[in-house]
C-alpha cells in the first residue's frame, strides 16, 4: 500500500488534511493511538528501535507529523525508522510546530515588536524547537501555527479561559489565530511545492488584540458561565482603557507586544489568502 500523504496523528489539524485530500483526490492515509474511524493504528515510541510499527505503515511521498515530538534525538528516530522500512525513496517529512518559538521569553528577536520566519529563536530553549531543527537538517519543513480553531474549537469560548481576572486580562496584548482549513491548505501546498530545510509561520495575516476580541465576544458568551462572568470582561476592558490611555480598540500593535509577520508564507507557498478569518466567525463585532 502507497499514499500520496501520511498524516501521523489523526488530530485536530490531520482532520482538516484528510477532508482536504479527500476533496482534490489525492490518496492519504491517517494514524491514531487507537486506530478508530478508519485510521491506522500507530503509537511513537522515541525510546524504541523497533521497525514494526513503522513497517505496518504504508510508504508515502509526505509524512505530516501533527503531534509534539521532543528532542532531536527523538524525531532522528521517527524520521529514521519510517525511511529504513520505507525504501528506496525518502519521503517529504514536515512536522507542525507552534508559533511559541517566536515567544520573547524563549528568546526570540528582532529589531521592533514584528517578527518573521526569520526572527531568530533559542533552539536550545525548548525541545520541541530541538525537534524542529532536527527536521530541519534532514531538509524536511516545518510548520509553526498560530492558535487553531474551527469547528467545535470556537476563540470565543476562551475568554473565561484566558481572561479569569482584570488583572490576567491586563496582560493579553496579541493574538494569532489560523483556521484548521487554511493550516491543511499550506501542508497540502507543501506537499505539491516542498521546500526542503524551510520553516514557515502560519497565522491568517491578522493581529488581533485581545481586549477587543474580549469586549466583543463577553457578550457571546455561554449564559452557563454566570451573568457576572458574561458581563465582566467588558466593564475589565473599558476600565483598563481608561485607566492606560487607550482612546480606541484595537490597540496600535507597537502595543500589544508581539506581531507575527507571516506574509512569506502564503506568498511563497502560492496560496493567495486564508480563507478563513474571525471575521467569518457570526456577531463577532
Amino acid at each position: 500500500m502507497s499514499v500520496s500523504v501520511l498524516v501521523l496523528g489523526q488530530g485536530f489539524v490531520g482532520g482538516y488534511v484528510s477532508q482536504l485530500c479527500a476533496q482534490r483526490g489525492i490518496a492519504a492515509a491517517a494514524t491514531s493511538r487507537s486506530g478508530r474511524a478508519g485510521t491506522l493504528p500507530f503509537v511513537f515510541d522515541p525510546q524504541s528501535s523497533d521497525p514494526a510499527p513503522f513497517a505496518a505503515l504504508p510508504a508515502a511521498g509526505t509524512v505530516l507529523v501533527t503531534f509534539p515530538v521532543l528532542g532531536a534525538a527523538a524525531m532522528q528516530t521517527l524520521m529514521g525508522l519510517y525511511t529504513q522500512t520505507h525504501p528506496p525513496a525518502a519521503p517529504q517529512f514536515v512536522l507542525l510546530g507552534s508559533t511559541r518559538a517566536w515567544d520573547p521569553a524563549l528568546g526570540a528577536a528582532a529589531p521592533g515588536v514584528w517578527l518573521d520566519r526569520h526572527a531568530r529563536i533559542d533552539v536550545a530553549a525548548d525541545p520541541r524547537l530541538q525537534a524542529e531543527q532536527a527536521v530541519l537538517d534532514a531538509r524536511g519543513a516545518v510548520v509553526n501555527l498560530s492558535g487553531l480553531w474551527g469547528g467545535a474549537r470556537d476563540p470565543r469560548a476562551w475568554v473565561v479561559r484566558v481572561a479569569p481576572s482584570r488583572d490576567a486580562l491586563a496582560g493579553k496584548g496579541s493574538l494569532h489565530l489560523i483556521h484548521g482549513i487554511d493550516a491543511a491548505r499550506i501542508v497540502l501546498a507543501l506537499h505539491e511545492s516542498f521546500t526542503p530545510g524551510e520553516r514557515w509561520i502560519a497565522t491568517d495575516l491578522a493581529v488581533y488584540d485581545w481586549w477587543e476580541l474580549a469586549a466583543a465576544w463577553s457578550a457571546s458568551l455561554s449564559p452557563d458561565t454566570g451573568a457576572d462572568a458574561i458581563r465582566e470582561p467588558a466593564i475589565w476592558v473599558a476600565d483598563l482603557m481608561r485607566d492606560r490611555g487607550v482612546r480606541g480598540l484595537p490597540r496600535p500593535v507597537s502595543e500589544l507586544g508581539r506581531a507575527l509577520d507571516s506574509r512569506e508564507t502564503w506568498r511563497a507557498l502560492g496560496l493567495h489568502a486564508p480563507v478563513r478569518t474571525l471575521k467569518t466567525l457570526p456577531a463577532l463585532l
